[in-house]
């Protein structure tokens, strides 16, 4: 099952294996890298303009305040499709921790055919 990556259908089981849990933390990370990579360049950016940088320095700046954040953005719309159709799924760790203890509230009944 691909769960990570752009499908046409947007298909994810009803039910979200614990597989997919590494999954949803490293998705989660990836935005998070992306946001601060993004502010962080910003910022360097400003620093450099409203403390004027040295000329020597400025060749370097651009590319690399430009360039970060663009490379950082790479991985986001797979990590956001992988959010999003958890989240459609409907089931997260809690709701499928509720739903066992439910499960293990039922009683036990022997197989209508005797198996």
């Amino acid at each position: 099952m691909r769960v990570c990556g752009t499908h046409p259908t947007g298909y994810l089981p009803p039910v979200v294996p614990d597989s997919v849990a590494p999954l949803i933390v490293r998705a989660r990370l990836t935005c998070a890298l992306a946001a601060v990579t993004t502010l962080l360049c910003a910022g360097l950016m400003t620093a450099a303009v409203l403390v004027p940088a040295p000329l020597a320095a400025l060749p370097l700046l651009v590319p690399v305040c430009l360039g970060l954040p663009v490379v950082a953005a790479l991985e986001v719309p797979d990590a956001v499709f992988l959010l999003l159709a958890v989240r459609r799924a409907g089931l997260s760790r809690r709701h499928l921790a509720r739903l066992r203890r439910e499960l293990e509230q039922l009683p036990e009944t022997s197989h209508p055919l005797g198996l």
